[in-house]
């Protein structure tokens, strides 16, 4: 979990074939994500989904999914998580001190919905 702006969220990390089919299928996949997990409050904690850079350098070489990828996360909240060897060198500086870990490497949140993924026709 992590907290923005005084909002817990819970992470949902999303590997490189369930991105790839919401930016493939925005409209059936990507909606149906939307709509099971929610951006908004509901029982238990808001869902941010994270990916691992990994995933950002696979979507990287496929040019047919690195645009789409673009769109869509450009417009919904996004997290970058570091990857374990990152995590692991700042796990072992923070051990002694009790200092909290941050997950994320970096973000991105946006305002406006993905081209798509909307109920419009």
């Amino acid at each position: 979990m992590i907290e923005f702006n005084g909002t817990t969220y819970s992470l949902c990390l999303l590997d490189t074939n369930v991105v790839s089919e919401i930016v493939k299928r925005p409209r059936e996949v990507g909606l149906r994500f939307l709509e099971r997990f929610g951006y908004g409050p509901r029982e238990g904690f808001p869902l941010f989904p994270v990916v691992s850079p990994y995933t950002v350098a696979e979507v990287l070489q496929r040019g047919d999914v690195t645009e789409r990828f673009a769109e869509v996360f450009g417009a919904l909240p996004l997290g970058v998580l570091h990857n374990w060897d990152s995590l692991w060198r700042m796990e072992v500086e923070c051990y002694h001190t009790g200092e909290r870990v941050p997950p994320l490497m970096s973000s991105i949140s946006v305002l406006r919905p993905p081209a798509g993924m909307t109920h419009d026709p």
